[in-house]
């Protein structure tokens, strides 16, 4: 008996997909997808390539929402109009449409005075990695897909709205790039190359730093037991992060649950908390056992009274205190600006001097003596603010 044959006798054979692995041709047993996280560490040019790839996913995906919403606008007139709903209809129209004069075009001006257009496409689609543009499509067609089957009522859950528009300033920066290859060539996302375990090498961006460990993932694909499906780059808090998707083979026996026995009715479950339901309870094969829409009534009851009680004390904090003391609060300089004020820079005292040098300065008798005499304005109104004075000491003297 072959290892191969105890290996499915060992597990469970509908749950196993058969995939062919990387490296050396061999067939490795793949049944379960796991996620490797790490955190990059580019160089300066590198971190502007990976904002640059974010950037044309953001805009392919907004020119594919434009071409969508333009479908849909004209089939309101003529129903014979085709829109591109699924993903792979959305990377055949992005793709026709990068190469026409609505994407790009320039005038070209010739020596006898005739201006010629000249269809350049979208100009900078080399720059990138054109798995950013489908992924991007990918991703709007999935959205599409949500919506209609929410609206149609094929989804459970909340109602999914219709894709929106991402905006520079709102959205994540991220992209994804599918670990496609030719048989015969070493795969397009590889850990640790060019003896450098701690990196990363992506398609159209080269090989980037990585801060954390990567031992583990790397014994995974030299053993045939990992084949790395896609990469998911993306920026968080000043920090540009890739998560691996990776089709991996079973755990070790001890790590897995122990067997249950033959006189047990139940089986184990899987549980998830998502989004659209607080928690959902699976079999290993897929079958869903429960799922909790709502949270616990303990759960919303206490987030209720804890929003209100805050409320309260904010409310209490602004009674109890003067407007006169706020507005002291409002306009007390900070302890920074106290500090400041208090011990200037010596590029602040520097400042206050002149910045002539000592034998290009003027002396300070010769600056008084080019200024004009006091006008007699100036002395009447000096003088009057002196008399009374006078006049009360001699007051005074003649006592």
């Amino acid at each position: 008996m072959t290892n191969d044959t105890q290996l499915i006798k060992r597990f469970d054979t509908s749950r196993l997909v058969t995939v062919s692995s990387v490296g050396r041709g061999k067939l490795g047993w793949m049944s379960r997808y796991t996620t490797f996280k790490f955190c990059l560490d580019p160089t300066v040019e590198q971190h502007h390539v990976l904002a640059r790839h974010a950037g044309a996913s953001r805009f392919a995906f907004n020119q594919c929402l434009q071409i969508v919403k333009t479908a849909l606008t004209h089939r309101k007139t003529g129903p014979s109009v085709d829109v591109p709903w699924t993903g792979f209809d959305l990377i055949n129209t992005f793709n026709a449409w990068k190469k026409t004069e609505s994407a790009g075009r320039v005038f070209a001006v010739g020596t006898e005075g005739t201006i010629d257009t000249v269809v350049t496409g979208l100009a900078w689609r080399d720059e990138v990695c054109q798995q950013v543009f489908e992924e991007a499509a990918v991703d709007l067609g999935k959205g599409l897909k949500a919506w209609s089957d929410s609206r149609s009522g094929k989804r459970k859950g909340k109602r999914i709205g219709f894709p929106r528009f991402k905006k520079k300033t709102g959205a994540v920066p991220s992209f994804r790039l599918r670990n496609k290859h030719p048989k015969d060539k070493p795969p397009a996302i590889r850990i640790g190359d060019s003896q450098r375990p701690r990196s990363i090498t992506l398609p159209g961006i080269g090989q980037i730093g990585v801060h954390d460990d990567t031992r583990r993932l790397r014994c995974m694909l030299t053993k045939n037991r990992a084949k790395i499906l896609f990469a998911t780059i993306t920026q968080h808090a000043g920090r540009w992060w890739v998560s691996l998707n990776v089709e991996a083979a079973e755990l070790h026996p001890a790590h897995q649950h122990p067997p249950r026995p033959d006189s047990d009715p139940g089986d184990w479950v899987g549980a998830d908390r998502g989004l659209s339901a607080f928690l959902v309870a699976a079999r290993p094969d897929g079958t869903e056992v429960d799922r909790i829409t709502d949270a616990p009534k303990a759960l919303t009851t206490g987030k209720r009274q804890q929003r209100a009680g805050e409320i309260v004390v904010a409310q209490e904090e602004r009674i109890t205190q003067p407007p006169r003391r706020r507005r002291q609060a409002r306009a007390a300089p900070s302890p920074r600006r106290q500090r400041a004020t208090a011990f200037p820079t010596p590029g602040i005292q520097r400042a206050r001097q002149d910045p002539r040098p000592a034998r290009h300065r003027e002396p300070e008798r010769d600056r008084d003596a080019r200024q004009p005499p006091p006008g007699p304005r100036y002395l009447r109104r000096r003088m009057g603010r002196i008399r009374p004075h006078v006049e009360v000491q001699a007051s005074m003297a003649q006592r």
